[in-house]
Protein backbone atom coordinates (compact mmCIF):
# COMPACT_ATOMS: atom_id res chain seq x y z
CA UNK A 1 0.00 0.00 0.00
CA UNK A 2 1.14 3.48 -0.78
CA UNK A 3 2.48 5.50 2.14
CA UNK A 4 0.29 8.39 1.01
CA UNK A 5 -3.23 7.11 0.36
CA UNK A 6 -4.66 5.16 3.26
CA UNK A 7 -8.35 5.98 2.90
CA UNK A 8 -10.70 5.71 -0.09
CA UNK A 9 -14.07 7.44 0.09
CA UNK A 10 -16.50 6.37 -2.63
CA UNK A 11 -19.56 8.21 -3.80
CA UNK A 12 -22.39 5.74 -4.34
CA UNK A 13 -24.50 6.67 -7.37
CA UNK A 14 -22.57 6.73 -10.63
CA UNK A 15 -19.58 5.03 -9.00
CA UNK A 16 -20.86 1.79 -7.49
CA UNK A 17 -24.56 1.75 -8.35
CA UNK A 18 -25.63 2.67 -11.87
CA UNK A 19 -28.01 5.62 -12.20
CA UNK A 20 -30.13 7.36 -14.81
CA UNK A 21 -31.36 10.61 -13.27
CA UNK A 22 -33.55 11.38 -16.27
CA UNK A 23 -35.75 8.38 -15.59
CA UNK A 24 -36.81 9.83 -12.25
CA UNK A 25 -37.11 13.41 -13.40
CA UNK A 26 -39.15 12.45 -16.46
CA UNK A 27 -41.49 10.27 -14.42
CA UNK A 28 -41.86 12.87 -11.66
CA UNK A 29 -42.67 15.57 -14.18
CA UNK A 30 -45.24 13.25 -15.74
CA UNK A 31 -46.87 12.49 -12.39
CA UNK A 32 -46.88 16.17 -11.41
CA UNK A 33 -47.96 17.49 -14.83
CA UNK A 34 -44.77 19.53 -15.20
CA UNK A 35 -43.43 20.56 -18.59
CA UNK A 36 -39.97 21.95 -19.23
CA UNK A 37 -37.10 21.91 -16.72
CA UNK A 38 -37.43 20.99 -13.04
CA UNK A 39 -38.99 24.05 -11.34
CA UNK A 40 -37.22 25.66 -8.40
CA UNK A 41 -39.87 24.70 -5.84
CA UNK A 42 -39.52 21.02 -6.76
CA UNK A 43 -35.71 21.21 -6.69
CA UNK A 44 -35.83 22.74 -3.20
CA UNK A 45 -37.99 19.84 -1.98
CA UNK A 46 -35.59 17.28 -3.46
CA UNK A 47 -32.52 18.98 -1.99
CA UNK A 48 -34.07 19.38 1.46
CA UNK A 49 -35.21 15.75 1.47
CA UNK A 50 -31.62 14.72 0.77
CA UNK A 51 -30.62 16.65 3.89
CA UNK A 52 -33.17 14.86 6.03
CA UNK A 53 -35.23 17.96 6.75
CA UNK A 54 -38.50 15.99 6.68
CA UNK A 55 -39.87 12.44 6.59
CA UNK A 56 -40.75 10.37 3.55
CA UNK A 57 -44.45 10.94 4.23
CA UNK A 58 -43.92 14.69 4.33
CA UNK A 59 -41.81 14.51 1.16
CA UNK A 60 -44.61 12.76 -0.72
CA UNK A 61 -47.26 15.16 0.58
CA UNK A 62 -45.13 18.12 -0.52
CA UNK A 63 -44.89 16.65 -4.00
CA UNK A 64 -48.64 16.08 -4.14
CA UNK A 65 -49.28 19.70 -3.19
CA UNK A 66 -47.31 20.86 -6.25
CA UNK A 67 -49.95 19.64 -8.68
CA UNK A 68 -53.72 19.64 -9.20
CA UNK A 69 -53.29 16.06 -10.40
CA UNK A 70 -53.75 13.23 -7.91
CA UNK A 71 -50.68 10.98 -8.03
CA UNK A 72 -50.67 8.31 -5.34
CA UNK A 73 -47.80 7.95 -2.89
CA UNK A 74 -46.89 4.65 -4.59
CA UNK A 75 -46.69 6.32 -7.99
CA UNK A 76 -44.45 9.05 -6.62
CA UNK A 77 -42.17 6.58 -4.83
CA UNK A 78 -41.83 4.51 -8.00
CA UNK A 79 -41.09 7.63 -10.04
CA UNK A 80 -38.48 8.85 -7.56
CA UNK A 81 -36.79 5.44 -7.43
CA UNK A 82 -36.76 5.01 -11.22
CA UNK A 83 -33.22 6.44 -11.46
CA UNK A 84 -31.80 3.56 -9.43
CA UNK A 85 -30.53 0.86 -11.75
CA UNK A 86 -28.29 -2.11 -10.96
CA UNK A 87 -25.35 -2.57 -8.64
CA UNK A 88 -23.05 -5.17 -10.21
CA UNK A 89 -21.96 -7.85 -7.76
CA UNK A 90 -18.35 -7.70 -8.96
CA UNK A 91 -18.11 -4.06 -7.83
CA UNK A 92 -19.15 -5.01 -4.32
CA UNK A 93 -16.65 -7.86 -4.32
CA UNK A 94 -14.00 -5.41 -5.50
CA UNK A 95 -14.79 -2.97 -2.69
CA UNK A 96 -14.65 -5.79 -0.14
CA UNK A 97 -11.23 -6.84 -1.41
CA UNK A 98 -9.96 -3.27 -1.08
CA UNK A 99 -10.64 -3.35 2.66
CA UNK A 100 -7.61 -5.58 3.11
CA UNK A 101 -5.42 -2.70 1.93
CA UNK A 102 -7.31 0.55 2.48
CA UNK A 103 -9.80 2.07 4.85
CA UNK A 104 -12.97 2.20 2.75
CA UNK A 105 -15.84 4.66 3.28
CA UNK A 106 -19.03 5.61 1.48
CA UNK A 107 -20.28 9.20 1.15
CA UNK A 108 -23.57 9.75 -0.65
CA UNK A 109 -26.19 12.41 -1.20
CA UNK A 110 -29.28 10.28 -0.77
CA UNK A 111 -32.57 10.00 1.09
CA UNK A 112 -34.70 7.55 3.03
CA UNK A 113 -36.72 6.47 -0.01
CA UNK A 114 -33.71 5.69 -2.17
CA UNK A 115 -31.73 4.01 0.57
CA UNK A 116 -34.64 1.75 1.54
CA UNK A 117 -35.03 0.68 -2.07
CA UNK A 118 -31.29 0.15 -2.61
CA UNK A 119 -30.90 -2.04 0.47
CA UNK A 120 -33.81 -4.22 -0.62
CA UNK A 121 -32.56 -4.31 -4.22
CA UNK A 122 -29.03 -5.36 -3.24
CA UNK A 123 -30.37 -8.16 -1.06
CA UNK A 124 -32.85 -9.43 -3.65
CA UNK A 125 -30.52 -9.27 -6.67
CA UNK A 126 -27.08 -10.20 -5.34
CA UNK A 127 -27.92 -11.63 -1.93
CA UNK A 128 -25.98 -9.13 0.18
CA UNK A 129 -27.63 -8.16 3.45
CA UNK A 130 -26.37 -5.15 5.42
CA UNK A 131 -23.99 -4.24 2.62
CA UNK A 132 -22.60 -1.23 4.49
CA UNK A 133 -21.34 -3.34 7.39
CA UNK A 134 -19.57 -5.84 5.13
CA UNK A 135 -18.02 -3.39 2.68
CA UNK A 136 -17.27 -0.10 4.41
CA UNK A 137 -15.79 1.04 7.67
CA UNK A 138 -18.61 3.56 7.70
CA UNK A 139 -21.27 4.82 5.30
CA UNK A 140 -22.20 8.50 5.43
CA UNK A 141 -25.59 9.47 4.02
CA UNK A 142 -26.63 13.09 3.60
CA UNK A 143 -30.12 12.64 5.01
CA UNK A 144 -28.75 11.02 8.16
CA UNK A 145 -25.99 13.50 8.95
CA UNK A 146 -27.94 16.56 7.71
CA UNK A 147 -25.16 17.74 5.40
CA UNK A 148 -25.03 17.57 1.62
CA UNK A 149 -22.31 17.60 -1.04
CA UNK A 150 -20.74 19.81 -2.33
CA UNK A 151 -20.90 21.92 0.85
CA UNK A 152 -17.68 21.90 2.85
CA UNK A 153 -19.39 20.88 6.08
CA UNK A 154 -20.16 17.36 4.87
CA UNK A 155 -16.50 16.63 4.08
CA UNK A 156 -15.35 18.23 7.31
CA UNK A 157 -17.85 16.07 9.19
CA UNK A 158 -16.50 12.86 7.62
CA UNK A 159 -12.88 13.82 8.29
CA UNK A 160 -13.65 14.71 11.89
CA UNK A 161 -15.93 11.76 12.62
CA UNK A 162 -13.55 9.13 11.24
CA UNK A 163 -10.38 11.04 12.22
CA UNK A 164 -9.04 11.01 8.68
CA UNK A 165 -6.08 12.96 7.38
CA UNK A 166 -7.35 14.64 4.18
CA UNK A 167 -3.94 14.36 2.50
CA UNK A 168 -4.12 10.57 2.98
CA UNK A 169 -7.69 10.32 1.67
CA UNK A 170 -8.88 9.78 -1.91
CA UNK A 171 -12.48 10.76 -2.69
CA UNK A 172 -14.07 9.57 -5.94
CA UNK A 173 -17.28 11.13 -7.24
CA UNK A 174 -18.91 11.55 -10.64
CA UNK A 175 -19.97 15.15 -10.00
CA UNK A 176 -17.45 17.93 -10.67
CA UNK A 177 -18.89 20.22 -7.99
CA UNK A 178 -18.65 17.49 -5.37
CA UNK A 179 -15.04 16.82 -6.33
CA UNK A 180 -14.22 20.52 -6.11
CA UNK A 181 -15.85 20.81 -2.69
CA UNK A 182 -13.74 17.96 -1.34
CA UNK A 183 -10.56 19.43 -2.82
CA UNK A 184 -11.29 22.75 -1.15
CA UNK A 185 -11.06 21.12 2.28
CA UNK A 186 -7.80 19.37 1.40
CA UNK A 187 -9.05 15.94 0.32
CA UNK A 188 -7.46 14.40 -2.77
CA UNK A 189 -10.50 14.08 -5.03
CA UNK A 190 -10.94 12.77 -8.57
CA UNK A 191 -13.95 12.86 -10.87
CA UNK A 192 -15.04 9.51 -12.31
CA UNK A 193 -16.87 9.13 -15.60
CA UNK A 194 -19.86 6.81 -14.94
CA UNK A 195 -19.50 5.44 -18.47
CA UNK A 196 -16.22 3.86 -17.37
CA UNK A 197 -15.80 0.98 -14.95
CA UNK A 198 -14.50 1.94 -11.51
CA UNK A 199 -12.82 -1.46 -11.13
CA UNK A 200 -10.67 -0.70 -14.16
CA UNK A 201 -10.01 2.95 -13.30
CA UNK A 202 -9.17 2.83 -9.61
CA UNK A 203 -5.50 1.98 -10.09
CA UNK A 204 -5.12 5.02 -12.36
CA UNK A 205 -6.81 7.21 -9.76
CA UNK A 206 -4.54 5.91 -7.02
CA UNK A 207 -1.47 6.54 -9.17
CA UNK A 208 -2.60 10.13 -9.72
CA UNK A 209 -3.37 10.61 -6.05
CA UNK A 210 0.01 9.30 -4.99
CA UNK A 211 2.02 11.66 -7.18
Amino acid sequence: MSDKIKNIIFDFGGILINLDYNLSFDQLKNQLNITGPIPDDLQVILDEYEMGYFSESSFLHRLQRLTPATPTERQLVDAWNAMLLDLPKNRMEFVKELRSTYNIYLLSNTNHTHLTYVRQHIFSTIGIDQFEKDHFIKAYYSHEIKFRKPNHDIYEYVLRDSQLNPSESLFIDDNANNVRGAQEVGIIAIQHNPQEEIIEKLEDYLNLANQ
